[in-house]
């Protein structure tokens, strides 16, 4: 995975949120920007394995910073579930870039060659 993914999840989430990308990055404080952040981090190490350090340097973030992001945003998922439909629809945005910048390469390594 390259630095794109981190970017494209930015993108979404902040298009989600009302917000711009570079709020996402920012060190704001404000509500949305911290759960968009939370977010981008969240998918990028549980869905697509980004160390913590790779996704800090795309979220302008130590990366101690997003190891405790990543708690904080699992225990807001608790207080209010509705944070795990805005994470689906990103994580869904994402399948979807990848599908559509890997091309043909994805459907074909699926199927199975006629007569296995």
């Amino acid at each position: 995975m390259t630095p794109a993914l981190i970017h494209h999840l930015v993108d979404t989430t902040a298009a989600i949120f009302g917000i711009t990308p570079d709020q996402v990055r920012s060190a704001s404080r404000e509500r949305p920007c911290v759960i968009a952040r939370n977010i981008v981090a969240d998918i990028a190490y549980n869905e697509y394995l980004f160390t913590f350090m790779a996704i800090g340097k795309e979220l302008n973030r130590h990366y101690s910073t997003i190891i405790i992001n990543l708690e904080s945003f699992h225990n807001d998922c608790k207080a209010k579930p509705q944070l795990r439909y805005l994470r689906r629809q990103v994580f869904n945005n994402a399948q979807d870039y990848l599908k559509t910048a890997e091309g043909a390469y994805i459907t074909d390594t699926l199927q199975l060659p006629s007569g296995e």
